[in-house]
């Protein structure tokens, strides 16, 4: 008879095939998903097999404590960064953690609560690569829990976040037939990667308010079960730890459930069992701290590869040679003779050396810079005169001054110019970045837009060089409208850019301003908010709903989105979203 694993009074799993299967759980925050993942970690726990957990919330180190809050729960369980880590996580000991998961074949939690975003996305990307490679040859079951999966798996990639991904997807289709079960865990289905998300067996989803939130919930619904529809509307009254759960082909059940409670602290208040099984070992205070120092020396190597330090280290060894070594008092008997291996001089004369240097370095700075911009306005002069009819032929000097200065300008200033100028539109007016960062926004925005939008968007502060592009740009006739105005870009503006992307639409249209790099974290709580509550929300209840408090800096964040035309409403009135956001 198989073993079942009850997750619910009536949904019960077999656990030979449950470790290695794809979950997913969906809802609001505080709606029970992250609860009810941890109950079937529980489980697969109970049985003795491995489970990974890839927290970004900081809640999975409770697995180690009993429900009461004080007895051991599962202590074979270990913790890797976070608050309460049995040793310290680094970003750059992803492939270490893989190595660890897979020759150990203990359950682990990565706890990556406390690193930035790049920081985080450096980590997963080089633990999915080495766990998935690793696990092509060590086909042994395990399960891995994602929370917040839409930060690895979204729907829109940027960056670097392409090869991060690459190997999630790659885990989340195929991982199965390396013994790889995973669970996602999010609140934002809609920014879940899709091609991912239709790939889970078992979808639990929670209280959902919002509806791109239960619009992505149908979508899944509507292709895999006919049930789907009648269901979807108990969503939003859903109490909490209540789910709906969809398994059309394998547990073939479409019903509500209550999960039941775990048995570890709650802190938040396909191989089948015929498969090889390797027994977690266990690691000796000794071994963790020897695994604390392979970590602490991952960032070592990172540094010895890293540009950024690397300048550090001479900036250090500069300032080291700038101020003379003071001499220790030498021992009394025997008498030693301390001679300098550099003395004084040599000192001196490094630092006049490193100081022609820098001093070189920043004329050749301010030269290219200069070549630069008289290329752009000799090419701009240059334009203006071709499109000019020629002047009327005078008598004695026709020969002489036209076109001897014409062939000059091309002859001898323009020619070694060009060859190290920005690219440009074809007609010799060069597009820096900052430039081209300006049209690309102004492309996006046909109707316009004012100086405070531009350079947020553009990601500029409103400088003297930001308006000395502003200027060039206006000269070559690429947009128009004044500083103090509305700003438009031309034809000829949309022409020299070239290709670009434009805003898209609907869901893609949120999801795009949800990760713009010009806004935060707390810009991004708004507009989630707001998305969720279309009717909109006055002050207090958009603090309650974001969990910040009305600060300055809460203020700020609001008037940002409003400088970009994301935001309507006062702050001391009701404040929505935009009507094209939520079209």
């Amino acid at each position: 008879m198989k073993k079942m694993l009850e997750l619910a009074p009536g949904l019960n799993l077999p656990a030979d095939e449950a470790i290695a299967q794809k979950f997913g759980f969906i809802g609001r925050s505080g709606s029970g998903k992250s609860y009810a993942a941890m109950k079937l970690a529980e489980l697969f726990l109970s049985i003795g097999a491995q489970v990974i957990a890839l927290d970004w919330v900081g809640l999975w180190w409770s697995l180690r404590l009993a429900a009461n809050g004080k007895a051991p729960g599962f202590e074979h369980v270990y913790i890797f960064g976070g608050e309460h880590a049995d040793v310290p996580l680094e970003p750059t000991s992803g492939a270490l953690m893989a190595d660890l998961v897979v020759d150990k074949h203990i359950s682990v939690v990565l706890d990556v609560m406390h690193f930035r975003k790049a920081e985080r996305t450096r980590f997963a990307t080089a633990f999915a690569e080495q766990f998935f490679h690793r696990k092509k040859t060590a086909r042994t079951a395990c399960h891995l829990f994602i929370e917040e999966a839409q930060a690895y798996l979204p729907q829109m990639v940027r960056g670097e976040e392409a090869r991060m991904v690459g190997v999630f997807e790659d885990i989340g289709k195929v991982g199965r037939n390396y013994g790889i079960g995973n669970s996602l865990i999010s609140q934002r289905p809609q920014a879940i990667n899709k091609d991912v998300l239709n790939q889970i067996e078992v979808l639990l989803a929670f209280q959902t308010n919002g509806p791109q939130e239960r619009k992505a919930i149908a979508g899944w619904t509507a292709e895999n079960t006919t049930a789907g529809a009648a269901m979807m509307q108990a969503l939003p009254t859903l109490p909490v730890g209540h789910a709906l759960v969809w398994s059309p082909q394998w547990l073939r059940i479409a019903e509500r459930v209550h999960i039941l409670p775990r048995q570890t602290y709650n802190a938040s208040a396909t191989p089948t069992g015929k498969a090889k099984q390797i027994a977690p070992q266990t690691l000796a205070p000794a071994e963790l701290e020897s695994l604390g120092d392979a970590i602490k020396a991952t960032v070592e190597r990172s540094k010895a590869d890293d540009p950024r330090e690397l300048r550090k280290q001479i900036a250090e060894l500069k300032k080291q040679l700038a101020t003379p070594a003071t001499p220790t008092a030498a021992p009394a008997a025997p008498k030693v003779i301390e001679k300098p291996v550099v003395t004084d001089k040599q000192i001196a004369a490094v630092q006049k050396l490193v100081d022609q240097l820098d001093a070189l370095a920043s004329k050749a700075d301010d030269l290219s810079d200069r070549c630069v911009s008289a290329a752009a306005a000799l090419r701009a002069d240059l334009a203006k005169a071709i499109q000019q009819p020629p002047p009327k032929p005078q008598p004695s000097t026709a020969g002489r001054l036209v076109e001897p200065t014409i062939t000059r300008m091309h002859a001898t200033p323009l020619q070694p110019i060009v060859k190290r100028a920005a690219p440009s539109d074809g007609n010799g007016v060069a597009l820096g970045k900052a430039e081209r960062a300006i049209l690309t926004v102004l492309a996006q925005h046909p109707d316009g837009c004012e100086k405070g939008k531009l350079t947020l968007l553009a990601g500029y502060r409103y400088s003297g060089g930001f308006r000395n592009s502003l200027g060039a740009l206006r000269t070559a006739g690429y947009i128009v409208g004044s500083n103090e105005s509305t700003m438009r870009i031309t034809d000829a503006g949309v022409a020299a850019l070239g290709e670009f992307d434009p805003l898209p639409t609907g869901d893609a249209l949120r999801d795009y301003w949800l990760s713009h790099p010009s806004f935060g974290k707390a810009e991004r709580a708004i507009l989630a908010a707001l998305f969720e509550h279309p009717d909109g929300l006055d002050a207090p209840a958009l603090c309650q709903r974001t969990g910040y408090e009305y600060s300055g800096g809460f203020r700020n964040s609001l008037g940002a989105l409003r400088t970009a035309g994301l935001l309507v409403g006062a702050n001391t009135g009701v404040m929505k979203a935009s009507d094209v956001l939520l079209e």
